[in-house]
């Protein structure tokens, strides 16, 4: 029984091994796709104190 764990964790670790070493190159994190000093997000919502109680009730 130990020896299928370490087998199969020795045969894991050889396929994450394998697998992580074809990463993709990424694109850089600068300015990002909303231009420069953009949040992520341009979306904001600020709920009524009406929707912040219907929201606490849930």
């Amino acid at each position: 029984m130990w020896l299928e764990i370490l087998l199969t964790s020795v045969l894991g670790f050889v396929i994450y091994w394998f697998v992580s070493q074809n990463e993709e190159e990424t694109l850089p994190l600068e300015d990002g796709w909303w231009g420069p000093g953009a949040s992520t997000c341009p979306l904001f919502y600020s709920p009524t104190l009406r929707n912040s109680f219907y929201i606490f009730r849930r």
